[in-house]
């Protein structure tokens, strides 16, 4: 059975009474301010009555008492609002609380006047233009080619499977099957009429699209996924630095610089390593050590969203230099060898990030 769906029209004026005094009173008809619209296709449509805001402004204004008034006094209802088709008829009915309506008149002087009227209903499209994709809230997590797939139904009643949700890439044609979210009790075809539309294929092919890719390069990283990593990265520089000065009172990092990274598989994602330079000040100022972040899965989105947060690990290296323990490693290409044993990978490149 098809539930029907009624247009209520509550009537907030927002400027439609001009000026007016408590003691001559003013004439305003409601029905010059109903705007009717209807949406969805032929013989599945709806109506709805609003008021025009816009219209009610261009013609003056009125005081939120008034407005607050106005409001309680009437609303309505179309006779049908649902499963509708072009060139029906419809009627709405003003349901008019007398009480308040002489409440208004008295107390703010406004006379209201509104008629019961009809409507022929027009404008609705083509149950052929249907897109299925319209009702579909489809989302991605990770990236190619490991992306997962989120998909669920923005309409009530219906559920929605795939049959590959995981392992995905850009290009990959996967099938997607909607039901009622419960046959036993509500078939399809019901749900598609409790939601005004056209009863559907239930199988489709669904290409996956715009999901970013893991890097295999640091020249695959956009300018705004680098910005970002690299934020993360001062701020944890920042920090460590701190924290070390502050507690150990026999020497001190004097600065601590990103002087390369390096991109590669691992396993079924991959890696990207930042390196430093760590020079020592005063009493060690002629030391100087090299350290790594890291960080995981990093792919080739050219839009990196505000709260886009990069977590950085670091990779646990030290030195004994002078019979002194420092951070880090004492060059650039034991760091390097530390890096390949820990990933278990052979002859890195340090470019430029």
């Amino acid at each position: 059975m098809r539930r029907i769906k009624l247009g209520m029209l509550v009537v907030t004026l927002a400027g439609a009474l001009l000026s007016f005094t408590a003691c001559g009173g003013k004439s305003v008809n409601l029905n010059d301010y109903v705007k009717v619209e209807y949406a969805g296709y032929d013989g599945f449509g709806t109506a709805q009555a609003s008021i025009d805001y816009d219209k009610l402004k261009s013609d003056g204004s009125i005081d939120e008492k008034t407005i607050a008034a106005v409001g309680m006094v009437a609303n309505g209802s179309f006779d049908k609002a649902d499963g509708l088709f072009n060139g029906d008829k419809i009627k709405y009915t003003w349901d008019i609380d007398k009480d308040k309506l002489k409440s208004v008149k008295k107390n703010y002087g406004i006379n209201l006047k509104c008629k019961d009227f009809s409507e022929k209903v027009e404008g609705l499209k083509d149950p052929s233009e249907f897109d299925v994709n319209d009702i579909l809230d489809i989302k991605y997590e990770g990236a190619a080619p490991n992306a997962k797939l989120n998909i669920s139904s923005k309409v009530d009643g219906f559920k929605v499977t795939a049959d590959k949700t995981d392992g995905l890439s850009n290009g990959d044609e996967i099938t997607l099957t909607i039901d009622a979210s419960d046959p036993t009790y509500t078939t399809f075809e019901e749900v598609c009429g409790q939601n005004n539309l056209p009863v559907f294929d239930t199988t489709i092919k669904y290409k996956v699209e715009g999901v970013p890719s893991l890097v295999q390069s640091l020249d695959e990283i956009s300018d705004n996924m680098k910005a970002a990593i690299k934020k993360a990265a001062d701020e944890k520089r920042e920090a460590f630095v701190e924290s070390l000065n502050k507690d150990d009172h026999n020497r001190n990092i004097e600065s601590m610089q990103l002087i390369g990274a390096s991109v590669f598989e691992n396993y079924d994602s991959n890696v990207l390593v930042l390196f430093y330079e760590i020079h020592w000040g005063a009493p060690d100022a002629d030391v100087i050590t090299y350290e790594y972040d890291y960080i995981t899965g990093v792919d080739d989105r050219k839009d990196v969203e505000e709260d886009y947060t990069v977590e950085l690990d670091t990779g646990a290296t030290s030195e004994i230099i002078g019979g002194k323990a420092f951070v880090g490693l004492e060059s650039i290409e034991k760091t390097k060898e530390a890096v390949e044993e820990w990933f278990d990978v052979e002859n890195i490149t340090i470019s430029d990030f």
